[in-house]
């Protein structure tokens, strides 16, 4: 009996962090703005600071998907 209920708990742990890691931005994100950046590693940086300087709460992986909504915006 023990072991179902810790594995319920165990599966609703992990659903939980699965949907809490992918509306934070991902590491999808990096490799998309790696990619807008035509693999210009310095500009991918550079771009993700300057989103990190604008909001200091943000992560790593959100501030890479900021940079790409900026970067398509600013892009058309």
């Amino acid at each position: 009996m023990i072991y179902v209920i810790a594995g319920v708990v165990l599966v609703v742990v992990a659903l939980y962090w699965r949907s809490a890691s992918s509306s934070a931005g991902s590491t999808a994100d990096v490799d998309e703005l790696y990619r807008l950046c035509n693999g210009d590693k310095e500009q991918m940086e550079r771009l993700i600071a300057l989103e990190m300087a604008r909001n200091d709460e943000l992560s790593r992986e959100q501030a890479a998907a900021a940079a790409v909504y900026a970067y398509k915006r600013d892009n058309r």
